[in-house]
């Protein structure tokens, strides 16, 4: 569910709908890289992986590394047992209110075809 906002704030970035497609699919991607790299890695990769929190991507292959790797499990896939559950399940939703005020923030301020562009300030400025 946080992939979704994350999508739609940086689809607003690009105008052509194949070159927004193409960037959403690395987006998918490339955190999914990251992350396995940081599973690889082992030392300090705790802090790196909670810092990169924000990308919605991140806590949700957590979660489910982390949901896969119980006991009843016969091949777990890492050990995730420094990693926080709660933690994971509050920025993956913390991640959804973010996202979507990125959104209309970009929207406002690069809006399509159709919109009014505003100043970068503008939630700044008196009304």
């Amino acid at each position: 569910m946080a992939q979704v906002p994350f999508c739609m704030a940086l689809s607003t970035m690009f105008t052509d709908g194949k070159i927004a497609n193409n960037i959403g699919s690395l987006l998918l991607i490339f955190p999914i890289v990251i992350f396995v790299n940081f599973l690889a890695m082992n030392d300090n990769s705790k802090y790196w992986l909670y810092a990169l929190n924000w990308i919605p991507v991140i806590p949700g292959c957590s979660l489910l590394v982390i949901l896969s790797s119980t006991d009843k499990a016969v091949f777990p896939l890492y050990d995730l047992s420094w990693v926080s559950s709660p933690v994971m399940w509050i920025s993956l939703i913390l991640n959804i209110p973010l996202w979507f005020c990125i959104y209309f923030y970009l929207d406002q301020v690069m809006p399509s075809t159709y919109g009014v562009q505003k100043h970068p300030l503008f939630c700044f400025k008196k009304s």
